[in-house]
């Protein structure tokens, strides 16, 4: 019987009858589960990095090397060690070498400052540390007055071809500090990658260690669009949930073992750890991995990569469809493009549906909702039917998600807005070291505890997620809530707009001090002029009530960007305030 509560009736799980699904294994780690699914497959391609095929096999037995050199500098069960790495095949190794033994990655952003890159590492007092050559310059300085006491300098030229090492450039991609070998002006010791592996021959072989429930296999920092950065910290329950919600997604669509995937993701990004590595790996697929992405060169990468499965943010794609290289060009080789970590307004859904039908991709544009907490993903839309403009899916198929009255945290029912809650296994054991903000993410709800998202939404009698914007950014303008998204939905199809973001700004003859202001990227051949503003204006009032345009416009050359690829916010508004 039919409640008229999505999260008790759960109406997409209709999606998911009929189909083979995986079931969630227990007492296993990522690495044991990740070997598991491979284990009649070793001779399948894993990993492709600048032309250089490496099969399963070769994987596993990079990765037991490492393991070994990782015990012969004494890192044992539960040791947090630090890696400040993009993906590269021997981040890949590291990774699943560290699992194997029961100890932690701690993923940092090589790019974040010398400040902020001590703190994780005293946060989580890490002794060890791993660092790409490009950045080891400002990591040296980072680990001063902490117990770092040994590190490795990785290139990213190790595992690339023969040939392509001899014309690798230096200059470009690597610090001109690479002085290996020796003790760093820090007092720290710290040696090649090379010279690390070499500790592996005093090892003869290593086991597993014995599983133990819910400890703590990986550690990504939230991008801090809400306050600080804060450690989510994940078990490996967490990371096999999250690779058998996305087979199961997968599967549905009949994508899976064998597909070329381009990870552009980087590893410390939950989105990059757990649903561009270890998910994909599990499945089976081809990484082709790509260290250092330049979204505005993502057309390049298309046409020499080919890749069927594509994992991404919305401003990657805007980037693609605006791509005189791709004009006519034959993109029937994809069969998944996925976009996830901010939101896609409904004009630029449809900007790119129509772009993949014109260059004969079989496909619609697949999208995702999630947060770090949740180990990125929580929802998808892995069919058509669960494909609808606007909407972010369906839940995968071992969450649960539920729409909250803000005020009575009293569930609504279909269609009713109001705060999106997320659960299930993929929930984060905890922020690192901070209880008191592990207590406000979290909340008991219906005898289960449930993840508060900060985000508006409704779920529709078809089981379909549709999110209306964070409550933050959500304005009260002249007593009224004016959510961006709406706002942004209808801009997004006016011929002259070819991006647009909508944010509340600081107005001094505002009740609020708040004015909705939309942040508008003309489409080429458009120029800024008061007519065209006054078009913005009354194009809106065709499809929005008075109360709930934008009520100022303001003409930009690009939408600043984070170093993620997420909208930035902060100088938005500056750019506003002048």
């Amino acid at each position: 019987m039919q409640t008229g509560y999505p999260s008790i009736d759960k109406p997409w799980l209709k999606y998911y009858s009929g189909e083979t699904l995986n079931v969630l294994p227990t007492g296993m780690s990522i690495y044991d589960y990740m070997r598991q699914c491979n284990q009649n497959h070793l001779h399948d391609v894993a990993l492709l990095y600048q032309g250089r095929r490496i099969t399963f096999e070769q994987m596993f037995q990079e990765i037991e090397i490492v393991a070994r050199a990782l015990v012969a500098i004494s890192i044992n069960v539960g040791d947090i060690v630090t890696l400040t790495l993009p993906t590269t095949p021997e981040t890949v190794y590291l990774f699943y070498a560290l699992n194997k033994l029961g100890a932690v990655a701690n993923f940092i952003d090589p790019r974040t400052n010398i400040t902020r890159i001590r703190k994780y590492i005293l946060d989580t007092n890490s002794e060890y540390i791993f660092t790409i050559d490009k950045y080891s310059k400002a990591v040296m300085e980072a680990v001063q007055e902490t117990r770092i006491k040994f590190g490795v300098i990785l290139s990213a030229k190790t595992s690339l071809p023969v040939l392509m090492k001899c014309t690798y450039t230096m200059a470009t991609l690597c610090a001109k500090n690479t002085g290996f070998d020796s003790i760093s002006p820090t007092g720290k010791l710290f040696v090649s990658w090379k010279q690390f592996l070499a500790y592996s021959n005093s090892i003869a072989t290593v086991d597993s260690a014995a599983f133990c429930a819910n400890r703590p296999a990986g550690i990504v920092y939230t991008s801090g669009t809400t306050g600080i950065p804060k450690g989510a910290v994940f078990s490996n329950e967490n990371l096999v949930a999250q690779a058998v919600n996305m087979s199961n997604a997968f599967f549905i669509e009949h994508r899976g073992r064998g597909c070329r995937f381009l990870n552009i993701m980087p590893p410390w990004l939950a989105y990059g750890l757990t649903c561009a590595m270890s998910t994909i790996l599990c499945m089976g697929m081809q990484m082709d991995i790509i260290p250092q992405f330049n979204y505005t060169k993502f057309d390049t990468l298309l046409l020499k990569h080919k890749p069927e499965i594509i994992l991404g943010v919305p401003t990657f794609f805007e980037e693609v469809i605006k791509s005189p290289k791709l004009k006519g060009v034959d993109l029937s080789f994809l069969k998944a493009i996925i976009v996830g970590g901010s939101p896609l307004n409904i004009g630029t859904e449809e900007k790119i549906n129509a772009f993949l039908a014109n260059h004969n991709a079989k496909i619609r544009i697949s999208k995702g909702y999630g947060m770090t907490e949740m180990c990125a993903a929580t929802t998808y839309t892995s069919k058509d039917a669960c494909n609808s403009l606007g909407s972010v899916g369906i839940p995968m198929f071992l969450n649960n998600v539920a729409i909250v009255d803000p005020d009575t945290q009293q569930e609504l029912k279909y269609n009713e807005v109001g705060e999106i809650y997320l659960t299930g296994p993929t929930r984060m054991l905890q922020y690192l070291g901070n209880e008191a903000e592990t207590q406000k993410i979290f909340t008991d709800f219906r005898g289960d505890k449930w993840v508060k998202t900060g985000d508006f939404g409704c779920i529709s009698e078809n089981g379909e997620i549709f999110h209306r914007g964070r409550i933050k950014q959500i304005m009260i303008y002249e007593g009224h809530n004016v959510f961006p998204g709406s706002i942004e939905d209808v801009l997004s199809k006016h011929p002259a707009v070819s991006q647009v973001v909508v944010a509340g700004v600081v107005h001094k003859e505002s009740i609020n001090n708040e004015v909705p202001t939309a942040f508008i990227v003309l489409q080429a051949g458009y120029e800024k002029s008061a007519s065209i503003i006054d078009d913005f204006k009354a194009f809106s009032l065709i499809h929005l009530p008075q109360r709930d345009v934008a009520q100022a416009y303001v003409i930009v050359d690009a939408i600043p960007l984070t170093s993620n690829g997420k909208v930035d916010y902060t100088t938005l508004k500056q750019i506003a305030i002048g």
